[in-house]
């Protein structure tokens, strides 16, 4: 039977990406609130690096209008005198902080939680799009080909690259046919190959429910090293954090003047709203317009994988109600289940997300949803249930699941629904929101 890793390997040089996954993860010490200096974090800085195409790095000029410059609007005060202040210490939140502060602004990162991407960020199942996924959405796709350059660029040991991933497209309810796959992935310049070897006699996948199965080039994101390189670079750019630190009162005269439950007061020019599920609750503090969402407690399960199956790929199948099993990053037999059904353990329909008490996992009808397509699923053993929340605009219609950035009013603006992979991407447009309200 042939080597399934030489048909990975031929994607890989195809696209030229990078395979360095190497070196140990950094342990991220306990963070003391309103801290920015790490003990034992300052390790030697990675050498600098070019922007990858399309993609402007955090900090780096540009000839576009993200890129760094001088004031050229009437604010006296300059842009190094504005104050940003970010809610919400996921990875939008975080990038968006970063990118403010290399372009001069005093920043302070307020995160409700105990440490940093420890909501939503922390709790997906780990994919780092290529594309391949949206094959209803050229638009998303393209954002996350240019959220991953990103990350290939200047986080690369986040992302770790799996063997092999399986792309197979179900006979029945599927939205998407194999011509409409293998068309999108021309269009996109995503290489797929047919398997090299079969999937069915090696007990992955029930074949006989399947239209065609492609190899795919496929990534995913470690969450654990991610976080403490955030960290680091948070304390390198004098962004100060404070972590455990929920906003109660907010008002505004020529300021915005946000004061925390813990009685901490802030003062800023700029805010930046990257709550998440949270959004309309930050929004109703400022009197803004509420968004209508269909709001969803999810759970991603994280499962041992069977004695026989210690290196599985990545396999997803589509297009619709189906479901995923993804690598868990640098820990070899761990998998991060998903399925687009029963993964949705609560939705309902409202502006302010409420969590169920108490959660309740759905990991029963996971498991059975996974064997419709696994045949080795009933052999997985849960280890613990990753829960999130999800926001979906009701107002949005199509496929589409592009990154939204939103300004309010001058000076207040909000990330919306957006994917990890993004963050940076998003961060750029919310800096291009601010270059046109501030500085032009």
């Amino acid at each position: 039977m042939p080597n399934p890793r030489s048909a990975i390997t031929a994607l890989q040089q195809t696209l030229e990406l990078s395979q360095d996954a190497a070196g140990q993860s950094l342990a991220a010490s306990r963070r003391r609130q309103g801290h920015v200096v790490r003990d034992g974090e300052m390790a030697e800085r990675e050498n600098s690096r070019s922007a990858a195409p399309g993609v402007s790095p955090v900090g780096a000029a540009s000839d576009g209008p993200c890129g760094a410059g001088e004031p050229m609007g009437p604010d006296t005060r300059g842009m190094n005198m504005l104050k940003a202040l970010v809610i919400g210490g996921g990875i939008h939140g975080v990038a968006s902080a970063l990118l403010l502060s290399k372009k001069g602004l005093g920043v302070t990162l307020l995160e409700k939680k105990e440490d940093l991407l420890c909501g939503v960020s922390g709790a997906t199942h780990g994919r780092a799009h290529i594309g391949y996924h949206y094959p209803r959405s050229i638009e998303t796709a393209l954002e996350c080909q240019q959220g991953l350059r990103y990350f290939q660029e200047y986080y690369p040991k986040a992302l770790v690259y799996p063997s092999t991933g399986l792309y197979a497209i179900a006979k029945e309810e599927s939205k998407t046919t194999v011509g409409g796959f293998k068309e999108f992935c021309r269009a996109m310049g995503l290489p797929i190959l047919r398997p090299a070897y079969c999937a069915m006699e090696d007990g992955l996948l029930c074949m006989e429910r399947l239209s065609a199965c492609f190899t795919c080039f496929e990534t995913v994101y470690d969450v654990q090293w991610m976080r403490a390189r955030l960290w680091r670079e948070l304390a390198e750019q004098h962004v100060r954090v404070e972590t455990e630190s929920e906003v109660a009162v907010v008002h505004k005269d020529d300021r915005f003047t946000l004061i925390t439950k813990e009685l901490q007061r802030h003062e800023a020019d700029i805010v930046v709203n990257a709550t998440y599920t949270e959004t309309n609750r930050i929004l109703k503090f400022f009197g803004q317009p509420l968004i209508p969402y269909r709001l969803q407690t999810t759970e991603v399960v994280m499962v041992l994988g069977p004695d026989q199956f210690r290196d599985l790929p990545s396999m997803t199948i589509l297009d619709g109600p189906f479901c995923s099993i993804l690598p868990q990053p640098r820990e070899q037999g761990m998998y991060l289940a998903y399925h687009v059904l029963h993964s949705v353990v609560t939705e309902e329909s409202g502006f302010f997300y409420s969590p169920p008490t108490p959660k309740v996992s759905n990991w029963p009808e996971i498991q059975e949803g996974l064997a419709v397509f696994f045949p080795f699923a009933e052999d997985l053993t849960k280890v613990r249930s990753l829960w999130g929340s999800r926001p979906i605009p009701q107002d949005v219609e199509g496929d589409s699941r592009q990154t939204r950035v939103m300004s309010h009013s001058r000076g207040l603006y909000s990330i919306l629904e957006g994917k990890f992979i993004s963050a940076f991407t998003a961060a750029e447009k919310v800096w291009k929101l601010i270059q046109e309200q501030w500085f032009f």
